[in-house]
C-alpha cells in the first residue's frame, strides 16, 4: 500500500469536516451529512481502516469538488454539497465493508462441538433452563421462535432493541410495541440478551456466546436452521421454516443471484449481511405470502453498506404483498423513490426508511395506508416533504423525520399533525429553508399522547425566534 502523501485531500478528513462544519454554520444550513460523514470517520480511526491508493484516487475529484462549493456561501450550492456528502459516505461505507468481511464469521471447531453435543453439555443444559422459563411465562407461554430466531445473528453481533421489537411484531411473534418492550426486558432478566454499552436505559444488546451455541443448537432440532458442511454458517433451513437468509457470498441459495426464487410461500426475506442486492425480474412478485421484509441495515454500525441496482423491483412486486406487515430498506442506496403500488401494503404496520440517502420523495399512496403504526424517514436527506394526506393515517404511532421546509414544498406542516390522534414518538427536521411563525409550536399541544418528541435544525434563526417568543409569552 502506497503511503498517502500530505496534499491528498483523502488523508484529511478530519480536517476538512469542521471547514465543511464551519461553512455550514456560517450559511445557517444544517450538518446532519456532515455529522455523518465524521462518525463514519471516527469508525475508521477506531479501526485503523486505510484506504488504498485506486480508492484514494477515486475519492479525489470529488473532494476537490467538494472543496471548491465549501469556499462559497451560495444557497445554489448547499444541494450540490450534500450530493457530495452522500456520494462520499457511500464510497467509505463501501470500502469498509469490503476492509471487514469479518463481520460474519463460520462457526469454529469448537463451536460446533458445542452445538452437536448440546444434549451431554452441562453448562447449555442450565441456559437451556432460562430459555425453558422464558417459553413458559404469563399465561400467555411465550413463543420459542423469539429466542430461536436470534441464533442467524453472527457471534459478534450488536442489536438494536427497537429493530428486535419491529421483527417480532411483523412476524407476529408479539401483539405490539409494549408486549415487545416486556419481550425483552424478560430476556434481559434472563440473562439470554446481555447489554450493550453502559446506559442504565437499555436499548442494544448482545447474544453470549455460550447462549447462541445453545439457541443455535435447538433451532437445528426444530428445523428452523441448517448449518451446511461446505460454509458451517447458521441460516434459516428453507425447507420447513418458510423463511431465507441473504448472506453475503452465499445468497444463491434463495434465489436472490439466480434463476430460482426462493419457495413462494414464504414468510420471511432476512437479509444478514448481503451488500449488492441484484435481484432478478419479478422475483419478489412471485412471493405473495410474506409477512417480514427485512432487506434494510439491523447492524449498529454506520458504515454497513447496502445498494441496490434501482428501485425497479419493488414497482412490480409490492402488488402482491397484502399480508407484508415489516418492510424495511433502511440504508439501502440507488432507492430514489417508492412506487404508487405501495398502496397495495395494506396489512403494513412497520415501514422503516431511515438514512435511505437517495431517497427524494414517497408516493401520495402511503396515505392510504391505514394500519400503518409506524414510519421512520429520518436521515433521508434529499427529501423536501412528506407526501399530503399523512396526516390522516388513523393507526400511525411513531412518525420519524417530519420535515420542516419551504413553504412552497413542503405539503403537510405542524399544524396539520394534531391529526394523528394515535402519535406517541415524533422528530421533527427544520430545513435551511424553513419558514416558521412564532404559534406554529403551538399546534403540538394538541398531541395529548405524545411521550418522545424530538427536534433538530439547521438554522439558527428559527431556533432563536421560536424561544424568543416562548420567552416573551412566558414574561407577559
Amino acid at each position: 500500500m502506497s503511503s498517502p502523501t500530505k496534499t491528498d485531500p483523502t488523508t484529511d478528513l478530519p480536517g476538512l469536516l469542521p471547514r465543511l462544519k464551519k461553512t455550514f454554520d456560517e450559511t445557517v444550513e444544517d450538518v446532519s451529512l456532515a455529522k455523518d460523514v465524521n462518525k463514519t470517520i471516527d469508525q475508521y480511526l477506531k479501526n485503523q481502516f486505510l484506504l488504498d491508493a485506486k480508492s484514494q484516487q477515486e475519492l479525489r475529484p470529488r473532494f476537490r469538488e467538494l472543496d471548491r462549493l465549501c469556499r462559497t456561501t451560495e444557497p445554489s450550492h448547499f444541494r450540490s454539497i450534500r450530493e457530495e456528502l452522500i456520494h462520499i459516505n457511500e464510497f467509505l461505507g463501501q470500502r469498509a465493508s469490503e476492509a471487514n468481511q469479518h463481520d460474519f464469521q463460520a462457526l469454529s471447531e469448537t463451536e460446533l462441538n458445542i452445538i452437536n453435543h448440546a444434549e451431554e453439555d452441562q453448562l447449555v443444559k442450565h441456559l437451556r433452563a432460562s430459555y425453558e422459563f422464558f417459553c413458559g411465562l404469563d399465561e400467555l407461554k411465550r413463543d420459542p421462535r423469539i429466542c430461536l430466531f436470534l441464533a442467524i445473528f453472527p457471534g459478534n453481533a450488536v442489536l438494536r432493541k427497537r429493530f428486535l421489537i419491529y421483527w417480532w411484531i411483523g412476524e407476529g411473534l408479539v401483539l405490539d410495541e409494549e408486549e415487545g418492550e416486556k419481550v425483552f426486558e424478560e430476556l434481559l432478566d434472563l440473562e439470554l440478551l446481555i447489554p450493550h454499552g453502559k446506559c442504565p436505559r437499555v436499548s442494544k444488546c448482545q447474544i453470549s456466546p455460550w447462549v447462541r451455541c445453545m439457541l443455535i443448537a435447538l433451532a437445528k432440532k426444530e428445523m428452523l436452521l441448517v448449518i451446511k458442511e461446505e460454509e458451517k454458517i447458521p441460516r434459516f433451513d428453507l425447507a420447513h421454516s418458510r423463511r431465507t437468509c441473504l448472506i453475503a457470498g452465499h445468497s444463491s441459495d434463495s434465489g436472490i443471484k439466480t434463476e430460482s426464487t426462493p419457495p413462494e410461500k414464504s414468510r420471511t426475506i432476512f437479509n444478514v449481511n448481503e451488500r449488492d442486492l441484484h435481484f432478478q425480474d419479478q422475483w419478489l412478485a412471485k412471493l405473495k405470502t410474506l409477512m417480514v421484509l427485512q432487506l434494510g441495515r439491523w447492524q449498529v454500525s454506520p458504515t454497513h453498506h447496502i445498494e441496490v441496482q434501482d428501485e425497479s423491483f419493488l414497482t412490480g412486486g409490492l402488488k402482491t404483498q397484502k399480508l407484508l406487515k415489516y418492510l424495511s430498506l433502511r440504508g439501502i442506496s440507488r432507492i430514489t423513490s417508492l412506487p404508487e403500488s405501495i398502496r397495495e401494503l395494506v396489512s403494513l404496520e412497520i415501514l422503516d426508511l431511515k438514512a435511505c440517502h437517495n431517497l427524494e420523495t414517497l408516493p401520495d399512496a402511503i396515505a392510504s395506508l391505514e394500519k400503518l403504526t409506524h414510519l421512520d424517514v429520518s436521515e433521508c436527506y434529499l427529501m423536501e416533504s412528506l407526501p399530503k394526506g399523512l396526516h390522516n393515517l388513523p393507526s400511525l404511532q411513531v412518525l420519524k423525520g417530519f420535515i420542516i421546509g419551504n413553504s412552497h414544498k413542503t405539503l403537510i406542516r405542524l399544524e396539520h399533525l394534531p391529526n394523528l390522534k394515535t402519535l406517541k414518538r415524533l422528530s421533527i427536521h427544520i430545513g435551511s429553508e424553513a419558514t416558521i411563525e412564532k404559534d406554529d409550536f403551538n399546534n403540538l399541544k394538541d398531541l395529548p399522547r405524545v411521550r418522545c418528541l424530538k427536534i433538530s435544525w439547521g438554522k439558527e434563526a428559527v431556533l432563536k425566534s421560536v424561544f424568543s417568543a416562548r420567552a416573551t409569552k412566558t414574561g407577559s
